[in-house]
């Protein structure tokens, strides 16, 4: 053991290093190198290739749903069609009120949500009440009238969870502008085509005349 360690390692204190006992030296050093990257390319592998698989708990981010149902004046439905997230939407005519029905269906993971009401050329944006499980109690279905100034096409999209005018309206126990409770009566304000056109070409003449405003004379020297 002795003369293998004297012949491979041993290097002298004054004398000059072998040139076996420095590739032995490097060899050494190598191995040990791709021994610890071997180990560790080995627990990295180890780690993201673990899985845990349980078929009894699935997770899944809530959802909510409420079908729509509009009716006019004379009774006829009118057509409600299904877009992108859930959201349905219809076409209404100028000064006639509609009756609207929001009924919150099963498919809901949500115990609770509301509607956002949209229209076309209109700036507001209504919350309705809730829909399902909340402080007073079980709310299935929610019953409005609705008359647009102009003809228009309403957009009516499915939130869970608890709307921001939702605490306002339970302090005050008053409907505000925005927040549309059961058995109301409500007239959106829409612009019509002409308004919208009218100020979009204000829009237009304030762009092109803000520069001018801003120039200053330079005096000639």
């Amino acid at each position: 053991m002795r003369k293998l360690y004297n012949e491979f390692f041993y290097v002298p204190k004054h004398g000059k290093v072998r040139e076996k006992v420095m590739l032995t030296h490097v060899v050494m050093v190598v191995t040990v190198i791709l021994i610890c990257l071997a180990a560790m390319s080995f627990t990295a592998y180890a780690y993201f290739s673990c899985g845990v698989t349980s078929y009894a708990n699935i997770i899944q981010s809530a959802s909510f749903e409420a079908k729509v149902q509009i009716v006019g004046a004379n009774g006829e439905p009118v057509e409600v069609i299904t877009g992108d997230y859930q959201s349905q939407s219809a076409e209404l005519k100028a000064n006639a009120e509609y009756s609207v029905t929001l009924q919150h269906t099963d498919r809901s993971t949500a115990k609770n949500g509301f509607m956002i009401i949209t229209a076309t050329n209109c700036d507001g944006k209504y919350h309705t009440q809730q829909l399902g499980k909340d402080a007073n109690g079980n709310t299935e279905t929610v019953t409005f009238w609705l008359k647009p100034t102009a003809d228009t096409v309403v957009t009516f999209t499915p939130c869970w969870g608890t709307s921001s005018r939702y605490s306002d309206f339970m302090n005050t126990k008053e409907s505000s502008e925005l927040y549309i409770t059961s058995s109301e009566h409500l007239t959106i304000m829409v612009k019509t085509e002409n308004e919208v056109q009218s100020n979009d070409a204000s829009g237009a003449e304030s762009e092109a005349i803000a520069p001018a405003e801003q120039a200053t004379e330079v005096p000639v020297t």
